[in-house]
């Protein structure tokens, strides 16, 4: 099915998708054009811009090829407006495929996952401390996030000390109220009033982690997200099948090689509270407007932040095979699919799950707020060890 929306098969190929970042050991990891592209994201309800048109080239960054370090994820003034979408449909839908589309590698758990049902628990202890007293230690504004849900837009993503703290009542009402328009808040609306304080917070902030690397949905929008580039944060169906970034929706939608996340949202909180408590990066929150270089990200170990058993509530998939090539099959297969070919005669882009997060980190990526010029979480996401086979 073709789509409008979509940019023509000649600016896919002149502007190829770049490369992701390289490891130590020369895999790709995720990319930062993936992660923050140097810009904020404004999570505040808002009507979603529509994307160029396929006459507008793709930004020059398009064609950047990342590099290891962080340089890239500096704000600027051009960057800072990127509008939170309406959803139109329900972006775990899993429709408009055919026999073509189809692979063998479905989201099939894991021997080291959680069970079906199975969720953290606030007296889950990590290294002698019950994360309970974690999240009770939980401060929004040593986040640099909003302390309470603001009155106004033009509030909104700004961290404001002097402002009363947000109360469990006004947090459950606020995931209640915005969980059907920003469906990675349904997972949150039966947990822990003390959870959903967290996730409020979070979700009222510029980052992203929780949108694209957090409990919504199940695992096939993952997979799909590595393999055709359909990203979790593109609500509206049509754009995310297009391969339409849901964060920035003039651009196409960029994912490595590996797409992870924490699947369960009591889990995600816990972590999120955990980074924000750990001493590096309180470096770089505590750094102020003063701070004049983009700090590095930061890696943590990801049992430091949920446990032994943490990794259980950790999930992903990944390209099969050379990266290069496999890279090469999904472009051609996207851009295809972006143009309404028949796919029957294209190999079509393979992915495996990744079977375990035991001695995994978390990578920690930071932007700076060009409202108060503070840095903030501009995503997190979970990294299987790279012996993981």
């Amino acid at each position: 099915m073709h789509h409008d929306d979509t940019l023509s098969r000649l600016q896919y190929l002149s502007n190829p998708l770049p490369e992701p970042d390289r490891t130590s050991d020369g895999e790709p990891g995720e990319g930062p054009d993936d992660e923050t592209d140097g810009v904020v994201e404004d999570n505040a309800a808002a009507t979603q811009p529509e994307p160029s048109s396929a006459d507008t080239p793709p930004d020059v960054a398009d064609n950047a090829k990342p590099t290891s370090t962080d340089d890239e994820l500096e704000t600027t003034e051009a960057e800072a407006d990127e509008a939170a979408q309406q959803p139109t449909t329900d972006p775990n839908r899993d429709t408009d495929r055919d026999s073509s589309n189809t692979t063998t590698d479905g989201p099939i758990p894991s021997d080291d996952s959680a069970g079906p049902g199975e969720r953290m628990t606030l007296d889950t202890e990590v290294n002698g401390e019950a994360v309970e007293r974690r999240v009770d230690r939980w401060n929004p504004d040593r986040a640099n996030l909003p302390v309470r849900v603001p009155d106004g837009e033009q509030d909104a993503g700004v961290a404001d000390p002097e402002a009363e703290p947000m109360d469990l009542d006004e947090a459950m009402d606020y995931v209640t109220t915005m969980k059907s328009e920003r469906p990675w808040l349904e997972p949150v609306a039966d947990c822990d009033p003390r959870i959903q304080r967290i996730h409020t917070a979070i979700d009222l902030g510029p980052g992203h982690a929780h949108i694209r690397h957090g409990a919504m949905g199940d695992d096939e929008l993952y997979r799909r997200r590595v393999a055709y580039l359909e990203d979790p944060a593109q609500l509206d169906e049509a754009k995310r099948m297009a391969g339409i970034d849901g964060l920035k929706p003039d651009k196409v939608h960029f994912c490595a090689d590996t797409a992870t996340r924490i699947n369960d949202a009591t889990a995600f909180a816990v972590a999120y509270a955990g980074v924000v408590e750990h001493p590096e990066v309180r470096r770089v929150l505590d750094a102020g407007a003063d701070q004049a270089h983009h700090p590095h990200a930061v890696e943590i170990p990801l049992a430091d932040l949920l446990g032994t058993d943490g990794h259980r509530f950790c999930s992903g998939y990944r390209l099969t095979g050379d990266w290069a090539e496999s890279n090469a099959i999904r472009k051609e297969w996207v851009i295809a699919r972006a143009e309404g070919q028949d796919l029957s005669g294209l190999q079509e882009p393979q992915t495996e799950r990744i079977s375990s997060f035991v001695n995994g980190t978390m990578m920690v990526r930071f932007a700076r707020n060009p409202t108060d010029q503070k840095f903030y979480i501009a995503t997190m996401f979970v990294q299987p060890p790279p012996d993981e086979d």
